[in-house]
């Protein structure tokens, strides 16, 4: 069943990317997502190049996790050279961009290091050092950057963990997670204290005019749409009044694959994504995993922050996920073996 369902997506989704050209429009989005689907796939028809791609992911993972940490390290420096608490973007262009980018990084982090984090001896209490070390770096980002939906996102993703690996023992306990929605609730509330430009953790999103527009730019093409640049097309054209300088996007990344590709290609992305998280909670121990655990937090988390605005679509923040998932892939034994056991 779920591999006729993604048979149909990408199917619909060529449809979408046949349309467009047709019509002389792009849809890069559409195309990259079925590029790699069908590569992926291609991949795990041939148990060499599987073997291979095991061996060099595994290979990687330890240089993963340094990456991630720089990463951290530099946007800690940034936002210590141009700080400014609530809203702090450090060398990035936007605080909600720097916030994505962040967890993106914790989640390539946390699914790194849990391949040796359980090691014995010191390696393994490195490891464990390096995780908490870059959590609580994490945790002071996301503070200054103030982006409300992720840390809601960051809770929701928490909760699904929760419920996912209750029974669960070992370190990644349900204690610590509760401990993990106490921090997170906490600084919901420092970051509306933070924050000038809001009085309260849900209010002044102040997405309604833009969602309202984006709304009605789909209108003009609902099934297939308007291919890439649709917004900035047509946005003046649909709501003259509203102020591009500020609303650069549509704020949602479900309103811009609509806008570009349609309820078609809408379905199609929604269809593909739900047989991945389907993926992820079902290939893993009732109880979790850390890295397990991690991705669902992560992902989770920026798919919350998807539905306000477009950092997710950013190379800067999905490419570290995507590697914490490829990373994953390996170490659950979705293709060498069974989770948490160590590849020979």
């Amino acid at each position: 069943m779920s591999r006729a369902l993604r048979d149909v997506a990408l199917v619909a989704l060529l449809g979408v990317l046949v349309v467009s050209a047709v019509h002389g429009r792009t849809w890069l989005l559409g195309g990259a997502v079925l590029f790699c689907v069908m590569a992926r796939t291609a991949l795990a028809g041939r148990a060499g190049s599987v073997r291979a791609s095991a061996r060099l992911t595994l290979w990687l993972t330890p240089w993963l996790a340094v990456a991630a940490a720089v990463g951290l390290g530099a946007q800690l420096v940034g936002v210590a050279v141009a700080g400014d608490l609530g809203r702090a973007a450090g060398f990035l262009p936007h605080a909600n961009t720097a916030a994505a980018v962040t967890v993106s990084l914790w989640t390539l982090l946390a699914v790194a290091c849990a391949w040796s984090v359980d090691s014995g001896g010191r390696t393994g209490a490195a490891w464990r050092a390096a995780l908490l070390v870059g959590s609580a770096v994490s945790g002071f980002l996301l503070l200054a950057a103030g982006s409300r939906s992720l840390l809601l996102g960051l809770l929701l993703g928490v909760i699904v963990a929760l419920l996912r690996g209750r029974g669960a023992s070992g370190r990644w306990t349900r204690l610590w997670l509760v401990a993990v929605v106490a921090a997170l609730c906490t600084g919901l509330v420092a970051i509306a204290r933070l924050r000038p430009d809001v009085d309260s953790v849900l209010g002044s999103f102040e997405r309604g005019p833009i969602f309202m527009t984006a709304i009605g730019i789909a209108a003009l093409s609902p099934v297939t749409g308007l291919g890439d640049g649709a917004w900035t097309r047509w946005a003046p054209v649909v709501e003259p009044s509203l102020p591009l300088e500020a609303a650069v996007h549509p704020h949602s990344v479900p309103l811009e694959v609509l806008i570009d590709g349609g309820a078609v290609g809408l379905v199609a992305l929604l269809v593909l994504a739900a047989l991945g998280v389907k993926r992820l909670l079902v290939r893993q121990p009732r109880g979790g995993s850390l890295a397990g655990t991690a991705l669902v937090v992560g992902a989770t988390a920026l798919a919350v922050q998807g539905l306000v605005d477009l950092a997710l679509l950013y190379p800067v923040v999905y490419a570290p996920l995507a590697l914490a998932l490829a990373s994953w892939d390996v170490q659950s034994g979705v293709r060498p073996g069974a989770e948490g056991a160590k590849a020979q």
